[in-house]
């Protein structure tokens, strides 16, 4: 796996039942980019289980920072948080907002 917070943001029971079903279909979870996040030991779970952790902060975090988002675009009368699409006008080659 690239990274544990690639892996799940569900928190520290769902990921060690992840690794727990790979453990027993014969696999060991393994970080390419996290070299201390092994299931091979009791350190690796103890980092497992606090970078589960942080990952799932972290979607809660992402998850607040939408819902804001899109309440500050509702408030402005816009459906949606992206930026506004732009349109080029043909005949001068100048760019506008849509709509």
């Amino acid at each position: 796996m690239w990274a544990l917070d690639r892996f799940t943001r569900e928190g520290i029971p769902a990921t060690f039942n992840y690794v727990g079903r790979l453990l027993k279909a014969g696999c060991q979870f393994l970080s390419l980019t996290e070299e201390h996040f092994r299931t091979t030991g009791p350190t690796g779970e103890l980092m497992i289980a606090l970078a589960a952790w942080i990952a799932k902060q972290e979607r809660v975090r992402i998850s607040d920072r939408t819902k804001a988002g899109l309440a500050v675009a509702r408030s402005k009368g816009r459906v949606g948080a992206g930026n506004p699409r732009i349109k080029m006008n043909s005949r001068s080659g100048t760019c506008g907002r849509m709509g």
